[in-house]
């Protein structure tokens, strides 16, 4: 175990890696990055490697606190409460922030909340209040943790075994990783450590991004790789580790789920209408449910469609036909949570279209633009919560994988915030039919916590 000095960890540089040495030198920061680009029995422990009940251990070697996982957070349900409306709150104004495009697009409010959350627990001043403005916290960084954990089991809560009701696997998979690389010569703050161990499960892996930042690279993909299923092949864009990166604070979320219900039938050749009025033919799914619920406001209407067990559904959000962008643009947090809470249970003739998409963005500009600026800049911010060592934030990388058909829900998220030091740079009663631009979002009902959000504006886009 590396040496305690003075209230915290160092990772000594002569541990030996895991990993094959490739000599590589240093780059700038955000050089080729892209703006669009516990315990054994810790119920949310790793066990994947792409596929369920693999083992996929970190790379690196471990030098975190040995303080265990509290499995019983005390989160109120006014905590969880405001946790979910700051969230929605996020949500849409990052989504809001990303650069333009006609693309479909997702982001995931709660793994990128969950992995700023564990940087929120070392910034001080400056970047502690730019961190909690932009990422919408406010409860105090002891209950914000407590309650991040409240939720991380409540997933872990969330997943079913097959029922052998059916053929094939119907299991529910829904797990949520934290974890953090740091480099070998860095001195990280022990309560900074605890934090991680006791409320995000996360120990301190140390990986050479000195003399070998892209061997740390592909090691840290690979890892992401296997908590997702293989859907986030690549989180870290080439060159986005160099050899002044001091650490990488890393979320993984996945789920897979089937519907409550399956849909019916699939019509081949359905037409959708895109923004610009054009039509694109699509597999639309039908079925009529008596499991789903259904809200109409004005100028949007939504309907939810609960996938197995019912505490995970997915919600599509239908602005009036010709309204899309007036009614993205018009939309906030709150009006994101009065449609969700306006849904009530209606049996519904119900169609949406398949669609598979991944997303990719280098979120820099857009976490500057909520006024997240200072912490990106040497000098700037203040992580000295984290370290003695002076850092700022490179980049935050943002990957999403999004697959809907007839059967069910895959989805996979994964959040990497890069730091970096001073030494270097860097038949029913209603219908629904989606057949046209829409929202969706991807929740946990039990929490109310939003796991996904995105738009469809073309279902036969890749």
């Amino acid at each position: 175990m590396p040496a305690i000095t003075r209230n915290r960890i160092f990772a000594l540089p002569t541990l030996a890696l895991l990993l094959s040495a490739v000599a590589c030198t240093g780059t700038s920061p955000g050089e080729g990055a892209s703006e669009t680009e516990g315990t054994t029995d810790d119920p949310t422990s790793s066990t994947t490697d792409g596929t369920p009940g693999g083992v996929n251990p970190p790379p690196g070697e471990a030098v975190g606190s040995d303080k265990p996982r509290n499995l019983a957070p005390d989160a109120t349900a006014e905590e969880l409460a405001t946790l979910a409306a700051e969230e929605r709150d996020f949500a849409v104004e990052l989504f809001k922030a990303l650069p333009a495009g006609e693309d479909n697009r997702a982001i995931s409010p709660t793994s990128l909340r969950v992995a700023f959350g564990m940087l929120h627990e070392g910034a001080r001043t400056v970047s502690e209040a730019e961190i909690a403005d932009a990422l919408h916290f406010t409860l105090d960084k002891p209950r914000l943790h407590n309650a991040f954990n409240h939720i991380d089991l409540e997933f872990a809560a969330r997943e079913l075994p097959t029922s052998g009701e059916v053929e094939g696997d119907d299991s529910v998979q829904l797990r949520l990783v934290n974890q953090v690389f740091g480099r070998l010569d860095v001195e990280w703050e022990l309560p900074f450590l605890d934090v991680l161990a006791v409320h995000y499960g996360s120990d301190m892996h140390a990986l050479d991004f000195r003399d070998d930042p892209e061997g740390s690279r592909k090691a840290i993909n690979k890892w992401v790789a296997g908590e997702t299923a293989d859907r986030i092949d690549e989180l870290l864009p080439p060159k986005s580790i160099f050899s002044t990166v001091t650490g990488v604070l890393v979320n993984a979320l996945y789920l897979k789920a089937p519907w409550e219900r399956p849909f019916e039938y699939v019509q081949e050749g359905a037409k959708f209408t895109r923004k610009d009025a054009s039509e694109v033919e699509v597999a639309m799914m039908h079925g009529v449910f008596d499991t789903t619920s259904y809200f109409k406001g004005a100028g949007v209407e939504a309907a939810e469609l609960p996938l197995r067990g019912s505490e995970l559904s997915m919600v599509f959000i239908l602005p009036e036909a010709g309204t899309f962008d007036a009614y993205v643009a018009g939309l906030d947090g709150a009006g994101l949570g009065e449609v969700l809470a306006g849904l009530s249970l209606q049996p519904l003739e119900l169609g949406v279209p398949r669609f598979t998409f991944e997303s990719a963005f280098g979120l820099k500009k857009a976490l500057q633009a909520l006024g997240m600026t200072k912490s990106f800049e040497l000098g700037g911010g203040d992580f000295s919560g984290l370290s003695s060592i002076q850092m700022a934030i490179a980049d935050v990388y943002h990957s999403t994988f999004l697959g809907v058909d007839e059967k069910g829900v895959e989805a996979a998220a994964a959040t990497a915030i890069v730091l970096y030091d001073t030494e270097g740079g860097i038949g029913a009663d209603q219908s629904f039919t989606a057949d046209r631009p829409f929202l969706f979002a991807i929740r946990d009902r039990g929490t109310d916590t939003l796991l996904w959000f995105g738009r469809v504006l073309d279902p036969s886009a890749p």
